[in-house]
């Protein structure tokens, strides 16, 4: 629900028309930036406390809530392995995703928990799903197209962790 709630409000204050799909240059940070100016994190904090969240679990719901604003929409899965991997690049850079996947170095090597990488991208599956089903410019074998581009995406990014056996170094290669 707070997605539902900021993500229109960051799309107007970043000037993104929210198309289905579009994805133009765009600077993650600058996004939520918003978001600090407004003092919201913390209010947000509250809010999921206040709804029965542990202060700690009400911190990852809103870094779940402020990656989904500053990526989605997920790119279309027709730019293949290469987009999947500028995604991946530019989201392990953000120090954002990297406390929600509780990226931590051990014996020289930088690994992402599994289940929280798993939790963040299908979240962000399911949100893409929803703001796609929203539009009510796409008729339904687009909307089923782009919700199977996103599934597909998702799956890749989780793959290719498999792959590299939650390693990030391994992962961005």
């Amino acid at each position: 629900m707070a997605w539902a709630i900021l993500h229109p409000l960051g799309e107007a204050l970043s000037g993104r028309s929210g198309a289905a799909g579009e994805r133009g240059a765009r600077s993650p940070q600058r996004e939520a930036s918003w978001m600090d100016r407004w003092l919201l994190r913390r209010g947000m904090v509250d809010a999921f406390v206040g709804l029965g969240r542990e202060d700690w679990l009400a911190t990852l719901d809103m870094e779940l809530v402020d990656i989904a604003i500053r990526y989605l929409p997920l790119p279309a899965a027709a730019g293949g392995d290469e987009q999947r991997s500028e995604l991946l690049r530019a989201m392990l850079d953000d120090p954002t995703v990297r406390d929600y996947l509780f990226i931590n170095q051990f014996d020289g090597i930088l690994w992402l928990n599994k289940e929280q990488l798993e939790s963040m991208m299908y979240w962000l599956l399911f949100l893409d799903a929803v703001r796609l089903t929203a539009d009510s410019a796409l008729n339904t074998s687009v909307l089923a197209a782009a919700i199977q581009g996103s599934f597909e995406l998702t799956q890749g990014i989780l793959r290719a962790a498999e792959t590299a056996r939650y390693q990030v170094q391994e992962l961005v290669r």
